[in-house]
């Protein structure tokens, strides 16, 4: 029998192990901050969407953004008090991403037990899909935490659907609409679960108000996106997106190990089949909270996958980070629910054990970072003169004219140039696309580990037209983008 003493000094261990896991989790989000170049979408909030003043911030959301204002307002803030750099602008990301780790233990308390929580919270501190975006200075970090809020305060209300429970939802489900429009998918899954248990019904359809409204009023703003910015973001193919996207989830946004991509379809239905299953363990062992979380998680995934059969093509990992952050507390508490199991032991140790070195590999290996643009405009240089030309792949034009900004890069123009240098900025695994132009000759390719500057110079300069340019770089996702720079 347990006495006050010892059940406090569990208590103890229990919160200095929780504080042990944030702490290890805010080591992988804040060390290296720094040390991976902006990537393109990082470029766009540094470079084009965060402005001086407010009103400005929030407009070029409206032109050039697909997700409402949340992020952006409170990134104009923390870059007003800490600056642009990509320490700064990144450590609100790392911030968000630190704080999900213990919103994912209460999420998972409240649905199983405190050992549960203690999983799920040693889950989502090692997981490296969440790690690497707690290093993007983008919205995804802000809505995984929201997400892991809405998470909390649901289990809560369906365990005693107190008013301040139900208080807590509308307004973590409100915050997170207001993040990012993907939201909408795991509230719909909580709010339809809370109209089907919550009595009396109006409170539930009280709650389900406060995000209703917030929804509303961003439906003005999500048509104006809509109407600027045509096209889906999705590259994989439609019977591929679910298991790509679980992959992702499993080991990174860019872990490229060779046959990993083959595998992806069996991996991917495997995690699909193991979440469906756990699922259904947690309904069948009693575990309520705990199978609703499972349910609205993939809920949340599985209908904007169904959308894109239809034609919605904005399906992609990182858009459904809230429905990661519901799968880890699922399967945190389905081995919480295993009190004594070897079994249960042994899969806690591996999935932290692996979680944790793929999340350091990230910080170490070039292959596995972001396209290091910042290093390729270092190995541009600045010895040259007259005019050149640079050609980059799609996706580093907007990285390269924030690093170049300084020598004022300009969008190639309509007619020919006299140029003596041309380079090219493309994926260093990607050779060169057809060889030099007449009267050119490669100089030299230097390589950053991810990004490859081939430099083909000429003894004079010559006349170079865009069709002679666009066949240089690779294709492989998109056509290239032409630079003209003048010196001198």
């Amino acid at each position: 029998m347990s006495t006050p003493a010892s059940a406090r000094a569990g208590a103890d261990r229990r919160w200095l192990l929780l504080a042990g896991l944030v702490a290890c989790g805010a080591a992988l989000r804040f060390a290296a901050l720094g040390h991976q170049s902006f990537d393109h979408d990082e470029a766009v909030t540094v470079g084009r969407v965060l402005r001086p003043g407010l009103g400005a911030t929030l407009g070029e959301v409206s032109r050039s953004e697909r997700t409402p204002y949340l992020y952006y307002a409170l990134a104009w803030l923390w870059t007003r008090l800490f600056g642009v750099g990509a320490v700064a602008v990144r450590s609100l990301s790392a911030l968000f991403g630190t704080l999900t780790i213990p919103v994912a233990f209460a999420a998972a308390r409240a649905a199983v037990s405190e050992r549960a929580g203690l999983i799920a919270a040693g889950l989502v501190a090692v997981d490296p899909f969440l790690v690497y975006y707690s290093q993007e200075a983008r919205s995804y970090a802000l809505l995984g935490l929201l997400a892991a809020c809405s998470l909390w305060a649901f289990a809560l209300a369906l365990k005693h659907a107190s008013t301040r429970a139900l208080g807590l939802w509308a307004l973590a489900a409100g915050l997170a609409l207001a993040t990012h429009y993907f939201a909408v998918f795991l509230i719909a899954g909580e709010a339809l679960w809370l109209l089907a248990v919550v009595r009396p019904r109006v409170w539930a359809l009280l709650a389900i108000a406060l995000p209703a409204l917030a929804g509303g009023a961003l439906l003005a703003l999500l048509l104006e996106q809509a109407s600027r910015q045509a096209g889906g973001v999705g590259q994989t193919s439609l019977l591929r997106q679910v298991p790509t996207a679980l992959v992702q989830f499993m080991f990174g946004e860019r872990l490229s190990i060779r046959g990993l991509f083959t595998a992806t379809p069996l991996l991917g239905g495997v995690a699909l089949l193991i979440a469906l299953a756990l699922t259904r363990l947690a309904l069948r062992r009693q575990a309520r909270g705990l199978g609703a979380i499972g349910t609205v998680g993939l809920f949340a995934l599985l209908v904007p996958f169904a959308l894109g059969i239809f034609g919605a093509h904005y399906f992609n990992a990182r858009n459904c980070i809230g429905c990661e952050v519901a799968l880890l507390i699922l399967l945190g508490g389905a081995l919480g629910l295993e009190q004594r199991g070897t079994v249960a032991v042994a899969s806690i140790v591996v999935l932290g054990a692996c979680g944790l070195a793929i999340s350091v590999a990230l910080s170490v290996v070039p292959a596995l970072q972001r396209p290091d643009y910042r290093d390729a405009d270092a190995l541009l240089g600045n010895s040259w003169s007259g005019q050149r030309a640079l050609v980059v792949s799609a996706g580093g034009d907007t990285p390269t004219l924030l690093y170049r900004a300084a020598h004022d890069p300009r969008l190639w123009p309509p007619a020919p140039q006299m140029v003596s240098e041309i380079d090219i900025l493309q994926a260093n695994d990607l050779p060169l696309a057809s060889p030099a132009p007449p009267g050119f000759r490669v100089l030299e390719q230097t390589d950053t580990g991810t990004v490859r500057v081939t430099r083909l110079v000429a003894n004079a300069p010559r006349l170079i037209t865009r069709a002679v340019l666009e066949p240089l770089a690779a294709r492989h996702a998109g056509a290239p983008i032409l630079l003209l720079e003048r010196r001198g």
